[in-house]
């Protein structure tokens, strides 16, 4: 429902010979309708994930964060309360949020790929195609406002940025945990 529009005009309006999609799993049997009732030829790719990825027993408290880790927050507010927080506990963080302007942004990114900011602060932006070094994913809650009201965040969504651990080249496999365990519970879920 959030992004449906975009992928109909893609695929409709697109003026190309060949266009490349790339997605959840999720979006097959929409798409797959779609593309047959236009009439479109179409191929299916399956890739599967490079390195493992495991959803820790436990949650990670502010004292458990380690270099590596990415704090998810669904506020602006939150980015800079946990900035504060890791900041106490001699951690350099970077943040990355959508309102951040395209350069701050990658200058931003480019600090914790480097190293220079040991822990990654960020909303839901990061799983929108930064590809950035993390080891673990903390979400610090399972609820998000979505536009009208507070509301578990969509299990599409918990993939797609659980899915920034681990970053093949990087890492062994990738770890997903929560600051709560009510949260982590629905994470594992």
């Amino acid at each position: 429902k959030d992004r449906g529009w975009a992928w109909t005009q893609a695929i409709v309006g697109c003026p190309t010979k060949h266009l490349v999609l790339v997605g959840s799993p999720d979006i097959w049997e929409v798409l797959k309708d779609l593309l047959h009732r236009l009439g479109i030829e179409h191929e299916l790719v399956k890739c599967e994930r490079l390195q493992p990825l495991h959803v820790e027993k436990e949650p990670c408290l502010i004292e458990d964060a380690k270099p590596g880790d990415a704090f998810v927050v669904f506020s602006r507010k939150d980015v800079f309360f946990y900035q504060e927080m890791l900041a106490k506990r001699g951690l350099s963080t970077a943040i990355i949020y959508g309102a951040l302007g395209p350069e701050v942004r990658r200058s931003e990114a480019q600090r914790f790929r480097s190293g220079e900011a040991k822990v990654l602060i960020a909303t839901d932006a990061i799983g929108m195609g930064l590809n950035l070094p993390i080891s673990r994913i903390v979400f610090t809650t399972a609820e998000k406002y979505d536009g009208t009201e507070v509301a578990p965040i969509d299990p599409s969504l918990v993939k797609q940025i659980a899915g920034r651990a681990g970053r093949y080249g990087h890492f062994d496999e990738g770890y997903v945990t929560a600051v709560e365990s009510g949260a982590l519970s629905y994470i594992r879920h």
